[in-house]
């Protein structure tokens, strides 16, 4: 595999192995210890997991879809969309039972085959909508 189909390949499998699946053991794994996170408040590997379980917690069933991806030197940007039903507490959201769908444009930049920062925008406003806070 190139430098590029491996970052590709842990880019992926970040939000569908360890958000969707809870596999969180292999956030070391992918996660370099200097990681920036430029949306997650903290921005450490440590605020990813905390974000992670919450996540977990608020949508047992989460899944993560990787609509297509485009790699540039040590950077790779995806288009994610994500599906789960509210079960759990998000963000002092009771939980409501519906079914949720929506979309993130995430960007990773890569060293040594570990993530070292990332930026996302996620569809919050969806998110909100679909769950009845707005």
């Amino acid at each position: 595999m190139t430098e590029q189909e491996i970052n590709k390949e842990i880019s992926r499998r970040i939000p569908v192995e360890i958000f969707g699946e809870g596999k969180l053991e292999l956030l070391d794994d992918m996660v370099a210890d200097d990681f920036e996170d430029g949306d997650v408040p903290g921005g450490t590997v440590e605020s990813i997991r905390d974000l992670a379980l919450a996540m977990r917690v608020a949508f047992p069933d989460l899944k993560y879809t990787v609509d297509f991806q485009v790699a540039e030197n040590d950077w790779v940007m995806e288009r994610i969309t994500g599906t789960a039903t509210h079960a759990g507490e998000y963000f002092g959201i009771a939980p409501t039972g519906k079914k949720l769908g929506w979309t993130e444009m995430q960007a990773g930049q890569f060293r040594a085959g570990k993530m070292v920062r990332h930026w996302a925008n996620v569809d919050t406003y969806t998110m909100y909508k679909q769950m009845g806070a707005i």
